[in-house]
């Protein structure tokens, strides 16, 4: 052994020791000090509930909110989930993401013929499992992606008519989950899935309030390029009211206050459908201000890292021509902290990505977004 290179290393190690405890700063391992920036590709994509909610809301008596919510449980019939979810699984295909932002993951149940009571009985008979069926076409695909974060939001069940003549039939309940998935591979950890305190009390006629839950889900990634490319940052999935605009915002400054879910000193990428577009101003840009803005002190702190164009909407059938018409962008990728856009593409409006019967994929369009973290 070499004596005085090892004395040098050792005097050295000394002198670093001392350089801490007389300056108290932390000096960074070999390791973290070798740590470069990672590239990670993510996705935010709203799988569609299967029909608009507006025409039960509407009704001015039970029997009307009856025939309506038969007709709502047409459409998603009609809108077919099982030949969609072959489409978003090609998406992801294609797209490789090593982490995505769901919302509307729908659960579909129904009760039994002649016992309509509403919530009074909650109806257990799955119809349609929109995370089920997805994650069995990934896997059928080879593709393995596991649920690192779900979150529960609203759970609202009303009986139906289908027949026309306003009587009650059976009970139809619908559960709306947000989902983080996250490929095999990619570490997550400290998840944390909440309900905002904000939210939404609708009356509807024969089957008295609904509350309209919301959401996120939040995890820390652990993720590793390569042996000396390796990043912690913060994974956070939301989706904001779409009714009501002042409780939509809220719901955005609940998330980004000081004592929210995202108090953290991690990087952070933020994204999903806040229902809130810039463009717009008044009320709809009011959410994505509070997240994005500098006007005011509750602002988020929040930039735009994905793409800047329109993604809303389909019309309620997806049966739209190619190449549609979109309004609004409200589906959006966000970041604070050390992250950095470099390069992001919208989806779902490829005219030969639909189904056999001419269905796109969801009403919205999605957005993949490749960041740069540290």
């Amino acid at each position: 052994m070499n004596t005085r290179t090892h004395r040098r290393g050792t005097w050295g190690r000394i002198a670093l020791v001392a350089a801490v405890a007389i300056t108290g700063v932390a000096v960074p391992s070999m390791a973290e000090a070798k740590k470069k920036p990672v590239k990670v590709k993510v996705m935010t994509r709203n799988l569609y509930l299967g029909a608009v909610l507006d025409p039960i809301i509407a009704a001015n008596t039970p029997g009307e909110a009856r025939t309506a919510a038969g007709d709502v449980y047409k459409i998603v019939q009609d809108t077919n989930i099982v030949a969609r979810v072959k489409l978003l699984a090609q998406e992801i295909e294609d797209a490789d993401p090593d982490l995505i932002g769901l919302q509307e993951v729908a659960i579909w149940r129904r009760g039994q013929r002649g016992a309509a009571d509403g919530a009074t009985t909650p109806s257990q008979e799955v119809v349609y499992d929109y995370l089920e069926l997805l994650q069995d076409e990934l896997d059928r695909r080879g593709l393995d992606y596991n649920v690192a974060s779900l979150q529960q939001e609203a759970d609202i069940e009303a009986p139906i008519s289908i027949s026309g003549d306003d009587a009650a039939e059976f009970d139809v309940r619908l559960t709306m989950q947000d989902v983080v998935l996250a490929k095999d591979g990619v570490k997550t950890s400290n998840e944390k899935s909440e309900n905002y305190t904000a939210r939404l009390n609708v009356p509807v006629e024969g089957a008295g309030t609904v509350t309209v839950l919301r959401g996120y889900n939040a995890v820390d990634v652990n993720f590793k390029q390569s042996k000396k490319k390796k990043q912690k940052f913060q994974f956070v999935n939301t989706h904001l009211e779409s009714f009501l605009a002042p409780t939509r915002t809220n719901q955005a400054k609940e998330l980004v206050s000081e004592t929210g879910p995202l108090s953290t000193e991690l990087p952070i990428i933020l994204l999903g459908d806040l229902n809130s577009d810039p463009a717009t101003g008044g009320g709809d840009s009011n959410a994505y201000n509070a997240i994005v803005g500098t006007e005011t002190p509750t602002d988020g702190g929040f930039f735009d890292i994905g793409l800047e164009e329109n993604t809303c909407c389909f019309s309620e059938t997806l049966f739209d021509p190619p190449p549609g018409t979109f309004t609004s962008r409200i589906d959006h990728i966000l970041g604070r902290g050390d992250v950095e856009e470099v390069d992001s593409v919208r989806i779902g409006d490829d005219p030969a990505l639909r189904t056999d019967t001419g269905l796109w994929p969801t009403d919205h369009l999605g957005v993949v977004g490749t960041v740069k973290v540290g």
